[in-house]
């Protein structure tokens, strides 16, 4: 293999194409910083994040677009699932407050906002964390885009991080919301494990 198609497959190892590693922001400015400092390592964004809520129990099911992380928080616990997701990751400010709202570990908003690393997971006392690479076709660039999505499974609620809106995953809320399939009945796991599953 020669020295320069080395370097693309030693790209495409970290960050799962050669293309995605265009724009990334923050590594550098996150050397030398405590470890507990929030830093978004990831593509440039200039969008505001957006937050989406998707409370069902066994009888009902609703969208909502909640504008802060208090409402997020109320609305997540008013039914006996909430599917919360926080689309955009370069406001850390926001990732903090859903951490802070949510218990989520501190170590594990570093590694959300990290969007070079490799798909990992934790088990914690009252809380399951992995992250993953979301694959979809990017018409504009005719190729594939690499997108990191974090989840945070609890009790009665599963939370995800994800770079920017738009996902693969908007099948599965509509049967939800149509209460099609097994989802409301069997509860937040089978939300996300049900892409992979023919209903």
């Amino acid at each position: 293999m020669s020295e320069e198609a080395d370097n693309e497959h030693e790209k495409s190892s970290r960050h799962g194409s050669a293309y995605d590693d265009e724009g990334i922001v923050g590594g550098a400015r996150k050397a030398g910083l405590p470890p507990d400092t929030l830093v978004y390592v990831g593509k440039a964004e200039n969008f505001k994040p957006q937050f989406e809520v998707v409370q069902f129990g066994k009888v009902n099911a609703h969208v909502l677009k909640p504008k802060n992380v208090t409402d997020v928080k109320t609305q997540a616990e008013n039914e006996e699932v909430a599917w919360v997701t926080l689309f955009g990751l370069h406001n850390t400010e926001l990732v903090a407050e859903m951490g802070q709202a949510f218990n989520i570990h501190h170590l594990l908003l570093e590694d959300i906002l990290d969007t070079t690393q490799r798909p990992t997971s934790e088990v914690f006392p009252h809380q399951l964390f992995f992250s993953l690479k979301m694959v979809q076709w990017d018409n504009k660039r005719k190729g594939l885009h690499y997108e990191q999505i974090s989840v945070v499974l609890a009790d009665r609620q599963v939370i995800l991080f994800q770079e920017r809106p738009g996902d693969v995953f908007d099948g599965i809320r509509q049967r939800i919301v149509q209460g099609k399939g097994v989802i409301r009945q069997r509860g937040q796991i089978i939300c996300f494990i049900g892409s992979s599953i023919p209903w």
